[in-house]
């Protein structure tokens, strides 16, 4: 028998075959998604799953959707930008003029603070290194620690000074130790953040102040956009070091004996409140970049926290005013809900089309949403062509969505259970179904509640 015959024999053995696996997608079509959020009609135009053998990487990091939810248009009335941000799902509450280019100021020092977290991670520097204060470092404008040349304070108490107090010269003393010279470090400032993808930001000094290149003033420029990427990188990575650095209510050290407030104006709302960093130049306006736990009552079932950034506000009590509105406005109309746990099954799918074929697919993390206290949540499952089956693997996406069909949140939906349990009649049913996917595509349109997988 030819090989076209064989195949064409295994295409009708497929236990349940084409005529029932469309009629199952029809019936699924007409079935809820899920009684919890209530029902989810079939699209009709979900897309093609992409046949190819590798899967789609499904960002998770950061939503993309870009929507608000009946959020106030003025929570950031005079200033000229401002965006906040849900720290675990990425989804953005709150934006404006979120991609427009402005000097950031002392904001700045949070990439200082990057930069030498990661010369510390390699080992190159340490936390407890006396750093020895040079003439350069003293003669700076600006908040300061009142270094003197020739003394010697530790890493950390510098990097503490920098970001609690906001101290510039100190932000001198960091760079040029973590960097060799100051030159260097600023390139490293740069690098780092086309690294992490700031594509709108130049940094020109380590401490946000106005200088001069090539006999022109500059100053450090960012977006809110690329400065609530560095804000989530910071804590994505480096979230204990970052918020021992800018948690402290007050700073005092060896070269400065009273003890100093933290420069950032929420400290005196919430006593939640962690970080983040102050700004203020002449250009600049004053600058916010605050993080916060969200987690205040008992709807709230996750630890989450909110970042927000509101830049180029005329006062300081503008700045104050508008932060604090983005933040109150959170928590009093948003919270974190947990859907499913993490390794938790979220559906039972069929593999290949195949009734006897149940699949368990769930998430590595838990399947959060973070929603306004009305929004309506709903899912919806996509799934991929993929090669092989096996425990872990990636193998579609889960996408919560709210009524006015805006992505909320979305995470991979990975193989939960494992071909290698089926008993042995179901075994060879997912044997013959791959081959004949592997030689034919079967099902190259499926995708409502099918995982299709090929040997090749």
């Amino acid at each position: 028998m030819l090989l076209s015959d064989i195949i064409k024999k295994l295409s009708t053995l497929n236990v349940n075959g084409d005529l029932k696996y469309k009629a199952y997608k029809e019936s699924m079509e007409k079935k809820c998604i899920d009684k919890r959020y209530g029902k989810l009609n079939g699209n009709k135009n979900i897309k093609k799953i992409i046949t190819g053998i590798t899967s789609v990487a499904i960002a998770f990091a950061i939503v993309s959707s870009n929507t608000t939810f009946a959020i106030p248009s003025d929570l950031s009335k005079n200033s000229k930008a401002a965006i906040m941000m849900d720290y675990k799902t990425g989804r953005y509450i709150y934006f404006k003029n979120e991609s427009d280019k402005y000097a950031i100021a002392s904001m700045s020092k949070l990439m200082t603070l990057l930069v030498a977290f990661d010369q510390i991670k390699s080992g190159k520097v340490k936390f407890e290194d006396q750093v020895k204060i040079t003439k350069e470092d003293t003669q700076i404008i600006g908040s300061n620690m009142k270094l003197e040349p020739n003394i010697s304070i530790s890493l950390g108490q510098l990097m503490q000074g920098m970001m609690v107090i906001s101290a510039n010269d100190a932000a001198l003393a960091i760079s040029r130790h973590c960097g060799g010279s100051v030159d260097s470090f600023v390139n490293m400032m740069n690098e780092k953040a086309k690294k992490i993808g700031m594509i709108d930001t130049v940094f020109y000094n380590p401490n946000g102040l106005p200088a001069k290149k090539d006999g022109k003033d500059v100053e450090n420029t960012s977006t809110p956009k690329d400065m609530m990427t560095l804000c989530k990188y910071l804590l994505d990575n480096y979230k204990d070091w970052t918020l021992s650095m800018t948690k402290s209510r007050t700073f005092s050290g060896s070269t400065i004996e009273k003890e100093n407030p933290n420069t950032n104006p929420l400290f005196s709302d919430y006593k939640e409140v962690d970080g983040l960093k102050t700004g203020f130049t002449d250009s600049a306006g004053y600058c916010l970049a605050f993080t916060s736990p969200i987690g205040r009552d008992s709807k709230d079932t996750s630890d989450n926290r909110i970042i927000g950034i509101t830049m180029g506000n005329p006062t300081t009590e503008d700045r104050h005013q508008n932060s604090y509105n983005m933040l109150t406005y959170v928590y009093k109309n948003y919270s974190t809900r947990k859907l499913h746990k993490a390794r938790s099954r979220i559906r039972t799918v069929k593999l290949n089309g195949i009734n006897k074929l149940n699949l368990s697919l769930g998430s590595r993390k838990n399947v959060l949403a973070f929603a306004e206290n009305s929004e309506k949540l709903k899912e919806s499952y996509e799934y991929y062509k993929v090669k092989g089956i096996k425990s872990g693997k990636k193998v579609g996406v889960v996408k919560i969505i709210n009524q006015d069909g805006k992505v909320v949140s979305r995470y991979d939906l990975i193989v939960t259970g494992d071909p290698s349990e089926f008993n042995t009649l179901n075994k060879v049913r997912y044997m013959f179904s791959t081959l004949v996917n592997s030689f034919m595509y079967m099902n190259k349109n499926h995708g409502f509640d099918t995982v299709t997988s090929t040997f090749f």
